[in-house]
């Protein structure tokens, strides 16, 4: 018999936006329930932050760049 909690039905969800969306305040109001955002610093390497980020994390169900 497998037992399923709760926590392991929650989805995480982590968002990459440019910093040049403008309309980022309204987008990140609209993400689903436990989900993260992260804004991309226009004077750094966009994949190096990427990976920076994605170093420390676990449990990530979805990235959405």
């Amino acid at each position: 018999m497998t037992t399923t909690t709760i926590s392991s039905l929650v989805r995480r969800e982590l968002f990459i936006f440019d910093a040049s969306v403008s309309n980022l305040a309204t987008l990140a109001s609209a993400l689903p329930a436990n989900s993260d955002y992260f804004v991309l610093d226009a004077t750094r390497d966009g994949l190096l932050q990427i990976a920076d980020l994605l170093a420390g994390q676990t449990d990530i169900d979805s990235l959405h760049i």
